[in-house]
């Protein structure tokens, strides 16, 4: 099923992961320490929905930002010369990433274009709501 899921790891962190229709991961929120409790998790999610569905993309060298937040930003890794993108919110926290390393420019490219179809989706079913002004993700 498409849409967001809302999981809590072995440390207790609350985390996503959005996925397509066909059932495969496209996007997470796994990273780092993970949000304290679901509502902070489901309201990431949320923001990831209403900046992620219509944002500009960049591409960048791996561990430099543009600062022009909101963003999808892409890059190659030296280490092991896969392509992978991440999200960053207004405040330059980045609040997703890709699930996965793509083998090309190209392909990374469209991984973004499926995450924003599906973001686009859940905008247009009403399955997010506008963060506040007050957000520290906004």
């Amino acid at each position: 099923m498409a849409g967001f899921l809302f999981r809590t790891n072995a440390l207790g962190k609350h985390y996503w992961i959005l996925r397509d229709g066909n059932n495969e991961t496209i996007a997470d929120a796994q990273q780092g320490d993970g949000y304290e409790n679901e509502r902070d998790a489901k309201h990431g999610a949320d923001v990831f929905t209403n900046l992620g569905h219509d944002a500009p993309r960049r591409e960048i060298s791996e561990g430099t930002s543009t600062g022009a937040n909101p963003e999808f930003e892409y890059f190659e890794s030296a280490r092991n010369k896969q392509w992978y993108w991440r999200f960053r919110a207004k405040n330059g926290r980045v609040v997703a990433d890709g699930s996965e390393g793509y083998g090309s420019r190209s392909n990374v490219t469209r991984a973004i274009d499926n995450v924003q179809t599906e973001l686009t989706k859940l905008r247009d079913v009403g399955g997010s709501e506008t963060p506040p002004s007050d957000s520290p993700y906004a």
